[in-house]
């Protein structure tokens, strides 16, 4: 058992993060710099979004109480929760929010319609997101 040496010059494989038009690790400069490129009339900035679940999940409750007693008082077993969708350009620390029931592709296109809403008709915006599923709408 030799070890193999390569035969040629290492390449990111296919597809994988970033998918269409995404950006791998360090690909974030020849981005903004095609981008730059594609509109050159409006001023570039730089925004970073992601979702957050806030809410209330009720516990199983166990009450210390006397052997053969029901302690007094009730449970509260409800849960419920919203997504935050968010973005934020850190070098003035604007922001965008928007509250959602829940996440999908329909959720995200109707956050970067009420995040294009805000933006001034001279900038064009370059958002990095994660590998989320609904980042990527195939069929809405």
């Amino acid at each position: 058992a030799w070890p193999v040496a390569a035969e040629g010059a290492a390449v990111p494989p296919e597809g994988g993060s970033g998918g269409a038009g995404g950006v791998r690790k360090r690909g974030l400069q020849a981005a903004l710099d095609a981008a730059r490129a594609a509109h050159p009339d409006k001023r570039l900035t730089l925004w970073f979004q992601d979702e957050s679940r806030f809410g209330q999940k009720g516990r199983v409750c166990h009450r210390w109480f006397t052997r053969g007693q029901r302690p007094a008082g009730l449970c509260d077993q409800r849960y419920t929760w919203v997504h935050l969708f968010a973005a934020v350009r850190p070098v003035t620390g604007e922001d965008v929010a928007l509250i959602m029931p829940h996440v999908s592709a329909t959720a995200m296109n109707t956050f970067l319609e009420h995040f294009a809403a805000k933006l001034p008709k001279d900038e064009h915006a370059v958002m990095v997101l994660d590998n989320a599923g609904w980042h990527t709408a195939g069929t809405i």
